[in-house]
């Protein structure tokens, strides 16, 4: 019965834990929501570099903005309250990556435009204070 216990309970982590799942068609030809990527630091960098036309948003607050930001951001600040029109604005067929200081507000930015069709939604888990803390390039 342990051993049961355990390979339930490793199956629920496993599963918990795929945060790759994309964008899949239903029937009739209509597709699910995308799927928000959860990624590291290193992860979201190296994602950066892979994708040739990605677009970054910061969601943080100007002030916060003005401490530094992740190069070639776009700023649209979570607490605004036209964000969800800002972010409209962008291109859905090009990835989406999305960061903020710790990683609270991306989740809550990337739950908000989860629907609306991007092609792909990466989320960097750390927020801005888990890249400085990789000393990856900050602008100003």
């Amino acid at each position: 019965m342990k051993y049961l216990f355990y390979f339930i309970f490793s199956c629920m982590i496993l599963t918990a834990c795929n945060s790759s799942t994309q964008e899949a068609p239903q029937q009739g030809g209509e597709t699910t929501a995308t799927q928000v990527i959860h990624l590291s630091a290193q992860e979201f960098k190296a994602k950066m570099d892979e994708l040739p036309d990605e677009q970054i948003v910061d969601v943080r607050t100007p002030e916060e903005i003005a401490q530094g930001y992740i190069p070639n951001a776009k700023h649209m600040n979570i607490r605004d309250s036209n964000f969800k029109d800002n972010i409209a604005t962008l291109d859905r067929s090009k990835p989406l990556m999305v960061y903020c200081a710790a990683g609270g507000r991306s989740k809550k930015a990337c739950r908000k435009i989860k629907d609306m069709g991007f092609s792909a939604i990466y989320e960097l888990d750390s927020g801005f204070g888990g890249w400085t803390q990789e000393n990856f390039p900050v602008a100003k």
